[in-house]
């Protein structure tokens, strides 16, 4: 089957082609008690359409949304019981929709500032499951779930709550993805996504010997979690800058010499959303990327100063896992992000080429006069499809995607006149890329 992406709420599900299969009978199964999304009058949190191999939409097939549980909840060798949530079924036209009953629940399984992931799975089908993060706020009304790029929550922390903020992001190597890669979605091998940003490899050798083939749990109705192994800590693209405005031979490589400088600050309460790569054997190779998962720093991570003329990408840790997820009908794996590492990766100021189309389109540019400054602590910045390093464990790597906020910041300081740019809008509004340019 295949998910086709959806614009309600800016959350989508995969775009993976799998072949559909006939979905259970309800009575008697293990979600047949679970309160229908359809009849509940909570917001939604995931919405799609459900499509078959020939593009063709799936009627009255089942959907249940899952809670993961956290992450400090999972040892290894351990299954631990997930929680199904709701269920409903697609329909006439494939389309869906899931909610969550009742958020006051979803707090044993909220981490630290709120943070809950979710698991859209469809019992009986070959549909991959698909994952994406949502953060659990208490307001003066009660619990409720929003973005999970908005700032830490008061649940399970104590810190100060704050409001939500809403998600744009886009794809490296195509500054204008297609609208699925836009909203999310399998970035692959064998994906059924449009556009090219992923990572091939050679799959005939790895770190990692392939698993056990996957046998079909016959429980009495209990989903279950297991960390199956720790991966060495991975390293991810979280903030970026350019310029066009000097050379080193023009310009000195100080704060005072420089035509421009940038620092780029990753701290305390930034969220990062980072790929969950699937597959239903656990070998090399078998994985695609079939939503995100969200983790929020714990501390701060200042990246130095770039200079004049080129393209810097910095890059931090994040610890990884692998997971065998078992439900009644069937077994599958996954590697998720576990927890923030900290830490910068000596080659974080990768050089990279500045977007030749940024800022060139009309209102894209702003001049700056020598001896200011322009601060990006807001707005969403480009999402990095194959920014986050898994090709050694399991051939593939994934997206990672960090907004600019208050804890991921970008501090830009003009020693000479110039110009700086955003890519689809000005750098006062919602840029995704900024890059300081020559003036005209």
């Amino acid at each position: 089957m295949r998910w086709r992406p959806a614009i309600t709420l800016g959350l989508a599900s995969t775009a993976l082609v799998v072949v559909a299969q006939s979905s259970p009978s309800q009575a008697g199964t293990w979600y047949s008690s679970l309160p229908m999304s359809s009849t509940l009058s909570t917001p939604p949190q995931v919405s799609g359409t459900l499509m078959d191999a020939s593009d063709q939409p799936v009627q009255e097939a089942v959907l249940v949304l899952i809670a993961q549980p956290r992450d400090d909840h999972l040892a290894l060798e351990a299954p631990t019981a997930m929680t199904p949530v709701s269920k409903d079924y697609t329909d006439a036209y494939g389309r869906f929709s899931l909610t969550v009953p009742d958020p006051s629940t979803l707090v044993p399984d909220a981490e630290p500032g709120g943070l809950v992931d979710f698991v859209v799975y469809t019992p009986g089908s070959a549909a991959p499951p698909y994952y994406f993060s949502r953060r659990l706020r208490l307001d003066p009304d009660g619990y409720a779930l929003v973005a999970a790029d908005s700032p830490p929550s008061t649940v399970n922390t104590g810190t100060a709550s704050a409001a939500a903020a809403t998600s744009d992001v886009a794809a490296i190597g195509e500054f204008d993805p297609p609208e699925s890669a836009l909203l999310g979605g399998s970035q692959g091998p064998g994906a059924g996504m449009t556009g090219d940003a992923y990572a091939t490899a050679d799959f005939t050798s790895a770190d990692d010997p392939p698993i056990d083939p996957p046998t079909v749990d016959a429980g009495v109705g209990t989903c279950t979690k297991t960390k199956e192994k720790e991966l060495p800590a991975r390293s991810g693209i979280v903030g970026q800058f350019y310029s066009t405005l000097g050379t080193s031979s023009t310009w000195q490589s100080t704060d005072s010499g420089s035509a421009v400088w940038s620092r780029f600050n990753y701290g305390q309460g930034a969220d990062s959303s980072i790929g969950v790569a699937v597959s239903d054997s656990g070998t090399y190779g078998s994985f695609s990327q079939s939503g995100t998962k969200s983790k929020d720093a714990s501390g701060l991570v200042g990246f130095g100063h770039d200079y004049n003329d080129g393209g810097w990408l910095h890059q931090t840790y994040f610890d990884s896992a692998r997971y065998r997820n078992t439900c009644p009908e069937t077994t599958w794996y996954t590697v998720e992000p576990d927890g923030w590492r900290g830490g910068a990766d000596p080659d974080s100021r990768i050089a990279a080429p500045p977007p030749s189309n940024t800022g060139e389109d009309a209102g894209g540019c702003v001049r700056q006069a020598a001896g200011t400054h322009w601060k990006q602590d807001f707005s969403s910045a480009v999402t990095w499809t194959n920014g986050y390093d898994l090709l050694g464990p399991i051939g593939l790597n994934v997206s990672i995607h960090t907004g600019y906020s208050d804890s991921a910041s970008l501090y830009v300081k003009f020693n000479t006149e110039g110009r700086l740019c955003g890519r689809g809008s000005p750098p006062a509004q919602h840029p995704r890329v900024l890059v300081a340019r020559k003036p005209l």
